[in-house]
Protein backbone atom coordinates (compact mmCIF):
# COMPACT_ATOMS: atom_id res chain seq x y z
CA UNK A 1 0.00 0.00 0.00
CA UNK A 2 2.83 2.43 -0.70
CA UNK A 3 3.53 2.15 3.38
CA UNK A 4 6.91 1.78 4.96
CA UNK A 5 6.89 -1.76 6.98
CA UNK A 6 9.13 -4.63 8.56
CA UNK A 7 8.66 -8.36 9.13
CA UNK A 8 10.19 -9.69 11.92
CA UNK A 9 9.73 -13.92 12.12
CA UNK A 10 10.96 -14.78 15.43
CA UNK A 11 11.24 -18.62 15.22
CA UNK A 12 11.58 -20.39 18.85
CA UNK A 13 12.59 -24.16 19.19
CA UNK A 14 11.32 -25.00 16.05
CA UNK A 15 11.21 -28.28 14.23
CA UNK A 16 9.68 -27.75 11.05
CA UNK A 17 11.25 -25.38 7.91
CA UNK A 18 9.99 -22.53 9.28
CA UNK A 19 13.59 -20.56 9.37
CA UNK A 20 14.76 -21.77 6.19
CA UNK A 21 11.84 -21.01 4.27
CA UNK A 22 12.11 -17.09 6.14
CA UNK A 23 15.78 -17.27 5.22
CA UNK A 24 15.03 -18.12 1.93
CA UNK A 25 12.45 -15.49 1.44
CA UNK A 26 14.37 -12.43 3.06
CA UNK A 27 17.33 -12.73 1.31
CA UNK A 28 16.14 -10.73 -1.92
CA UNK A 29 13.36 -9.15 1.12
CA UNK A 30 15.57 -6.30 2.81
CA UNK A 31 12.22 -5.37 4.77
CA UNK A 32 12.02 -9.03 6.06
CA UNK A 33 14.03 -10.70 9.06
CA UNK A 34 14.28 -13.77 10.82
CA UNK A 35 15.53 -13.99 14.13
CA UNK A 36 16.00 -18.05 15.25
CA UNK A 37 15.88 -18.80 18.55
CA UNK A 38 16.48 -22.37 19.35
CA UNK A 39 16.17 -22.34 22.97
CA UNK A 40 12.73 -22.37 24.61
CA UNK A 41 11.73 -18.85 25.46
CA UNK A 42 7.93 -18.98 24.70
CA UNK A 43 5.47 -16.80 23.91
CA UNK A 44 6.39 -14.11 25.53
CA UNK A 45 10.11 -14.21 25.35
CA UNK A 46 10.09 -14.46 21.60
CA UNK A 47 7.77 -11.37 21.12
CA UNK A 48 9.94 -9.38 23.50
CA UNK A 49 12.71 -10.06 20.62
CA UNK A 50 10.41 -8.71 18.32
CA UNK A 51 9.46 -5.40 19.92
CA UNK A 52 13.47 -4.80 20.75
CA UNK A 53 14.57 -5.62 17.30
CA UNK A 54 11.79 -3.35 15.80
CA UNK A 55 11.89 0.16 14.24
CA UNK A 56 8.99 1.08 13.45
CA UNK A 57 6.25 3.79 14.51
CA UNK A 58 3.84 0.91 15.47
CA UNK A 59 4.84 -2.71 16.67
CA UNK A 60 2.68 -5.30 15.87
CA UNK A 61 2.08 -9.29 16.64
CA UNK A 62 0.27 -11.56 14.74
CA UNK A 63 0.53 -15.52 15.25
CA UNK A 64 2.03 -17.08 12.03
CA UNK A 65 -0.68 -19.95 11.23
CA UNK A 66 -2.63 -16.97 9.37
CA UNK A 67 -5.66 -17.56 11.60
CA UNK A 68 -6.04 -13.63 11.60
CA UNK A 69 -5.61 -12.78 7.93
CA UNK A 70 -3.64 -10.04 6.81
CA UNK A 71 -6.98 -8.21 5.65
CA UNK A 72 -8.52 -8.64 9.18
CA UNK A 73 -5.21 -8.06 11.24
CA UNK A 74 -5.11 -4.40 8.56
CA UNK A 75 -8.23 -3.63 10.80
CA UNK A 76 -6.49 -3.74 13.60
CA UNK A 77 -4.03 -1.83 12.17
CA UNK A 78 -5.64 0.92 11.36
CA UNK A 79 -7.92 1.19 14.25
CA UNK A 80 -4.70 1.61 16.77
CA UNK A 81 -3.79 4.45 14.58
CA UNK A 82 -7.38 5.76 14.02
CA UNK A 83 -7.30 5.97 17.74
CA UNK A 84 -3.77 6.73 18.97
CA UNK A 85 -3.84 3.63 21.26
CA UNK A 86 -3.52 -0.58 21.73
CA UNK A 87 -5.61 -2.38 19.61
CA UNK A 88 -6.55 -5.57 19.92
CA UNK A 89 -7.85 -8.35 17.42
CA UNK A 90 -10.37 -9.46 19.53
CA UNK A 91 -13.54 -13.03 19.19
CA UNK A 92 -16.07 -12.40 21.84
CA UNK A 93 -17.63 -9.00 20.86
CA UNK A 94 -20.42 -8.32 18.16
CA UNK A 95 -19.15 -8.51 14.64
CA UNK A 96 -16.40 -11.01 15.39
CA UNK A 97 -16.75 -14.37 13.33
CA UNK A 98 -15.19 -17.59 14.26
CA UNK A 99 -14.86 -20.44 12.33
CA UNK A 100 -13.51 -24.25 12.44
CA UNK A 101 -13.27 -23.98 16.19
CA UNK A 102 -14.32 -26.87 18.51
CA UNK A 103 -17.34 -26.67 20.79
CA UNK A 104 -14.54 -27.67 23.74
CA UNK A 105 -12.48 -24.57 22.89
CA UNK A 106 -15.19 -22.04 22.81
CA UNK A 107 -15.83 -23.53 26.31
CA UNK A 108 -12.30 -23.21 27.59
CA UNK A 109 -12.14 -19.43 26.15
CA UNK A 110 -15.24 -18.56 28.17
CA UNK A 111 -14.21 -19.83 31.28
CA UNK A 112 -11.06 -18.51 30.98
CA UNK A 113 -12.09 -15.20 30.16
CA UNK A 114 -14.23 -15.22 33.30
CA UNK A 115 -11.57 -16.30 35.24
CA UNK A 116 -9.22 -13.16 33.81
CA UNK A 117 -12.10 -10.57 34.42
CA UNK A 118 -12.93 -11.73 37.36
CA UNK A 119 -9.31 -11.70 39.16
CA UNK A 120 -7.76 -8.60 36.81
CA UNK A 121 -10.89 -6.96 36.44
CA UNK A 122 -9.82 -6.02 32.59
CA UNK A 123 -13.21 -5.69 31.18
CA UNK A 124 -11.98 -7.30 28.09
CA UNK A 125 -13.75 -10.23 26.18
CA UNK A 126 -10.88 -11.67 23.95
CA UNK A 127 -7.15 -11.24 25.54
CA UNK A 128 -6.04 -14.30 24.05
CA UNK A 129 -6.44 -13.52 20.44
CA UNK A 130 -2.23 -13.96 18.44
CA UNK A 131 -2.60 -10.17 16.45
CA UNK A 132 -2.18 -7.34 18.86
CA UNK A 133 -0.75 -3.40 17.71
CA UNK A 134 1.04 -1.02 20.11
CA UNK A 135 2.31 2.50 19.63
CA UNK A 136 6.05 1.46 19.43
CA UNK A 137 6.72 3.55 22.69
CA UNK A 138 4.11 1.79 24.60
CA UNK A 139 6.02 -1.51 23.17
CA UNK A 140 9.43 -0.62 24.15
CA UNK A 141 8.41 0.78 27.92
CA UNK A 142 6.29 -2.93 28.48
CA UNK A 143 9.16 -5.18 27.23
CA UNK A 144 11.10 -3.76 30.41
CA UNK A 145 8.94 -5.35 32.53
CA UNK A 146 9.55 -9.26 33.53
CA UNK A 147 6.64 -11.22 31.41
CA UNK A 148 5.90 -14.87 32.27
CA UNK A 149 6.71 -17.18 28.82
CA UNK A 150 3.41 -19.10 28.67
CA UNK A 151 -0.22 -18.82 27.41
CA UNK A 152 -0.71 -16.16 30.32
CA UNK A 153 1.76 -13.31 28.74
CA UNK A 154 -0.99 -11.82 26.49
CA UNK A 155 -3.02 -11.44 29.78
CA UNK A 156 -0.01 -10.01 31.86
CA UNK A 157 0.62 -7.57 28.94
CA UNK A 158 -2.68 -5.95 28.82
CA UNK A 159 -2.59 -5.95 32.48
CA UNK A 160 0.46 -3.81 32.45
CA UNK A 161 -1.01 -1.27 30.03
CA UNK A 162 -3.97 -1.05 32.12
CA UNK A 163 -2.03 -0.07 35.14
CA UNK A 164 -0.09 2.24 33.12
CA UNK A 165 -3.31 3.68 31.85
CA UNK A 166 -3.14 2.99 28.78
CA UNK A 167 -6.37 2.88 26.45
CA UNK A 168 -6.89 -0.57 25.39
CA UNK A 169 -9.67 -1.45 22.23
CA UNK A 170 -10.94 -4.59 20.64
CA UNK A 171 -11.72 -5.17 17.16
CA UNK A 172 -13.48 -7.56 15.99
CA UNK A 173 -12.06 -9.70 13.25
CA UNK A 174 -12.82 -12.84 11.20
CA UNK A 175 -11.00 -16.05 12.54
CA UNK A 176 -10.11 -19.93 11.80
CA UNK A 177 -8.65 -22.18 13.93
CA UNK A 178 -6.14 -24.09 12.08
CA UNK A 179 -3.63 -26.82 13.56
CA UNK A 180 -4.34 -28.70 17.25
CA UNK A 181 -4.82 -26.98 20.36
CA UNK A 182 -2.56 -27.71 23.37
CA UNK A 183 -5.72 -26.80 25.12
CA UNK A 184 -7.88 -28.78 27.45
CA UNK A 185 -10.00 -29.12 30.13
CA UNK A 186 -6.91 -29.86 32.62
CA UNK A 187 -5.97 -26.58 31.51
CA UNK A 188 -8.77 -24.67 33.30
CA UNK A 189 -6.94 -25.50 36.90
CA UNK A 190 -3.40 -24.70 35.41
CA UNK A 191 -4.82 -21.54 34.16
CA UNK A 192 -6.46 -20.41 37.50
CA UNK A 193 -3.69 -20.44 39.27
CA UNK A 194 -0.95 -19.34 37.03
CA UNK A 195 -3.47 -16.19 36.89
CA UNK A 196 -3.76 -15.54 40.82
CA UNK A 197 -0.41 -15.99 41.07
CA UNK A 198 0.48 -13.40 38.70
CA UNK A 199 -2.16 -11.47 40.46
CA UNK A 200 -0.76 -11.87 44.06
CA UNK A 201 2.16 -11.58 43.20
CA UNK A 202 2.14 -7.70 43.16
CA UNK A 203 0.48 -7.65 46.66
CA UNK A 204 3.48 -8.60 47.70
Amino acid sequence: RGEDFEILVVANNCTDKTPQIVRDFSASKKRSRLYNIPGKIGKGGAIKIGFKKSKGDWACFVDADNSTPPAEFRKVLEAAKAHHCVAIASRGIPGSEVSNSPVYRSILGRGFHFLVNLIFGLGIRDTQCGAKVFPARVARALIKEDFSSGWEFDVELLWNCRKKNIRIIEIPVIWTEYGDSKLNLMSIPEMFLGLLKMRLSEKL
